[in-house]
């Protein structure tokens, strides 16, 4: 493995990466059932090739929102703001960071809190794959600077306080460290996931 994904496939969805160039990168999005098109994102890279904006498009091409991401000085994603272009709808996450790792994560919806994520790692378990846990994808580097572990526990609140989400993960991982299968166990419904990654 050489550590740049180029696919990811889940229950739901697979989808492929292709690097353009540089500053260019598109992701297709196909619905694993029946590998019908759902849409792309076309990715805005800087020089240090992280996703600045992504404009998001459906099947028939056209653009439905857009994702601006926002760096500190030390490389790390602190926010991610995503607007549609259908209607007045937006949010924001804004992200803190500890010891290398993102710890939480705050949403906002159209300017008002609706909830947190809180992150917890074991520091044996490298994130080697980069992954990114403010992408929604397992892309290394593409976000700046990653989680230096692997997440074990998410668990996620509301305005008030009250627990609405609280899981536990492990990683299969191959000859050379990367994860090539990680499985998900959502502790309040009792359902499992398991995302499968190719990286080349």
């Amino acid at each position: 493995a050489q550590g740049r994904i180029s696919e990811i496939k889940e229950d739901d969805w697979w989808y492929t990466f292709n690097f353009v160039s540089a500053s260019s990168l598109i992701i297709t999005i196909r619905k694993t059932a029946d590998n019908s098109l759902d849409g792309t994102r076309e990715c805005s890279l800087n020089g240090k090739g992280y996703v600045t904006n992504i404009v998001l498009k459906n099947a028939s091409g056209t653009i439905t929102g857009n994702t601006v991401y926002t760096y500190n000085a030390d490389g790390y994603v602190v926010s991610n703001k995503w607007a549609s272009a259908l209607s007045s709808t937006g949010y924001e996450f804004k992200y803190t960071i500890a010891d290398g790792n993102m710890v939480k994560a705050e949403n906002f919806y159209n300017g008002t809190f609706a909830n947190n994520y809180q992150y917890s790692y074991e520091g044996n378990k490298i994130n080697k794959s980069n992954f990114s846990y403010s992408a929604g994808w397992a892309v290394q580097n593409l976000l700046g600077k990653n989680s230096k572990n692997l997440v074990t526990a998410t668990k996620g609140f509301d305005p008030a306080g009250n627990l609405t989400y609280d899981s536990k993960t492990t990683y299969e991982l191959d000859m050379d460290g990367y994860p090539v299968k990680e499985t998900t166990d959502n502790l309040l419904t009792g359902k499992k996931s398991v995302n499968t990654y190719i990286f080349q």
